[in-house]
This record gives structure tokens, sequence and C-alpha cells, in this order.
């Protein structure tokens, strides 16, 4: 278990001697709890908005990663696949800009009015395997 010192007025002291996992979500929900009080939206009614917040954040760190010549995962990538790292960016930008787009225009944007995430998914799969038969080309073998 990994605790976490935690500096609170210039004194030192172990929170509670809560596992870091738990502290940082204990933070993190009271950090949510006190913005949404402040802002009259507290209640399961409007968790969505936690949820998409979060999801968004994962979404644009894992997309990033993906289109980045920095990326330890682009550089090793294409090191083991033994081609230049610039052309392996280059090659995989179009697929992260497509389903990028497909999941803001049919994922997030629609989620933060309220639609529900099931009914997104199956849209969102949908366009993807519409666009991938229109445009998408067969390999030969």
């Amino acid at each position: 278990q990994t605790y976490l010192t935690v500096m609170y007025n210039d004194t030192i002291k172990i929170a509670d001697a809560l596992p870091l996992d738990e502290m940082l979500l204990h933070r993190m929900k009271t950090n949510y709890t006190d913005i949404m009080e402040n802002n009259g939206g507290v209640g399961p009614e409007n968790h969505h908005i936690l949820y998409s917040t979060i999801a968004c954040v994962l979404t644009g760190s894992v997309w990033a990663d993906h289109c980045s010549p920095i990326s330890d995962t682009t550089i090793l990538t294409s090191m083991a696949s033994g081609c230049e790292l610039m052309e392996h960016v280059r090659t995989q930008l179009p697929y992260a800009i497509v389903t990028g787009i497909i999941a803001l225009f049919f994922g997030t944007i629609p989620a933060g009015f309220g639609f529900p995430w099931w009914v997104l998914l199956g849209i969102g799969a949908v366009t993807l395997t519409m666009f991938m038969k229109i445009f998408g080309k067969p390999i030969d073998d």
C-alpha cells in the first residue's frame, strides 16, 4: 500500500493513514461535491456531468498519446515495426482524426446534453462501421 504525506498549514501529517487511491478518490469526491453545491447541482441526476468530464479527459489523453510523435508508445511501436517515426505518425493520424471527430460529434457533445451513453455508443459503432464500408479499401492478400 502507498500512503501519502500531506501538508496542511506548514505542518506535516499522515492524512488518516488512508491508502493513496482512497485519499485521491475522497479528495475528488470532496471537490466535486463542493463545486456542485456551489452551483446548485448536487444529486445523482447530475452525476453524468462528472462521468462525462472524466471520460473526456481520459479520451483526450489517449487520443493525444496515439498521435504524438514524442509519445513513448508511438516511438516504441515505430521501432518494433521497423517504420520511421514520422511515417508511423503520418499513417496513424487519419484513423485517429476520424475516430476523434466521430467520438466528439456522436458521443461527447450529445452526452453533454444528456443523451444516454448506451445509445451514443451504438450510434458511434454504427457510424464507424458505415465510414469504413464507404471509405475503407480492402487489403489485397
